[in-house]
């Protein structure tokens, strides 16, 4: 069909009563949803990241305690 012609009155009565049907449609207000919307949420945390941090914790202890410890006597002339 070229944009030019017009559309079948099917498709024009289909097209209205879409319309028709999503003007009118309204939902029904549940109450406390507005103060559900406006309360910030909780973010959980994954059980996982306590353990993550203490590893990284660890290892970065420990990679200083080898730079220190690890120093070589040098041999002076």
């Amino acid at each position: 069909m070229k944009p030019t012609e017009h559309k079948p009155p099917i498709e024009k009565e289909l097209i209205a009563h879409i319309r028709e049907s999503l003007v009118e449609h309204e939902e029904s207000y549940q109450l406390g949803a507005w103060e559900k919307f406006n309360a910030p949420e909780k973010k959980l945390r994954p059980f996982w990241l306590p353990f993550l941090q203490g590893a990284a914790a660890i290892l970065i202890i420990g990679f200083i305690g080898f730079l220190i410890l690890n120093k070589k006597p040098t041999i002076e002339q």
